[in-house]
């Protein structure tokens, strides 16, 4: 028998991303693609000939750049912009949506200066690793989209260097590789903690977020 088609389907980068949203016990398929624009957009395809979801959402962790941001909320997003400011979509008219925008980069913005450098350049709300090339494989494919983002690390806020080496191509924990940094990198272990504090609650509001909007 064939599974009907999903009413939406949640995409996270990260198994940590989406093992928060399944201990909120969503009614919503969620599958995790992995960091980046490749695995985000493999991963659209594989949901939309799969379970032919009547919207997708990417949901997970940004960075923030606007200084007023701060880390712990979560955020619906009204505008996908490139690098240098140059519109890449706006969100459907229907969406509710806070009014922020996004840009995507290749690599995590790790220090205050880098995400000011982003938004300058930009003039994006966050920053992250997948929503550009996300909303522009949903367009070519018909499907409508929305994007979610907890902020894990605010604009004042540097991320501890080599965080993103911490998981896989699948967006799973790399726990040997991670013990091995921690060994040889002791004065890192605050850094990780503090960040790890902040995505915890900013998933739990995109959790939130999720469930008072379950129509959308």
């Amino acid at each position: 028998m064939t599974a009907p088609p999903a009413r939406r389907a949640i995409l996270c980068p990260l198994e940590f991303e989406a093992r928060a949203l399944r201990k909120a016990r969503l009614a919503d398929p969620v599958r995790v693609c992995g960091p980046g624009e490749a695995a985000v957009e493999n991963a659209v395809r594989e949901v939309v000939q799969e379970l032919a979801p009547a919207k997708l959402i990417l949901a997970g962790l940004a960075g923030g750049l606007q200084p007023d941001i701060q880390s712990g909320q979560a955020h619906w997003i009204t505008r996908v912009v490139a690098a240098k400011g140059d519109l890449i979509a706006d969100s459907p008219a229907e969406q509710m949506v806070d009014g922020l925008s996004i840009c995507t980069v290749q690599a995590p913005a790790e220090t205050p200066e880098a995400k000011q450098a982003i938004h300058l350049a930009s003039g994006a709300d966050l920053v992250d690793m997948e929503s550009q090339r996300f909303v522009e494989v949903c367009e070519e494919l018909g499907v409508p989209w929305a994007i979610l983002r907890g902020v894990s690390d605010q604009s004042s806020e540097p991320l501890p260097p080599g965080t993103i080496d911490l998981v896989d191509a699948k967006g799973r924990p790399r726990k040997v590789r991670t013990l091995a940094f921690l060994a040889r990198n002791p004065w890192r272990i605050p850094g990780l903690m503090k960040l790890a504090g902040r995505s915890s609650r900013a998933m739990k509001q995109v959790a939130a977020e999720l469930s008072l909007n379950s129509d959308q």
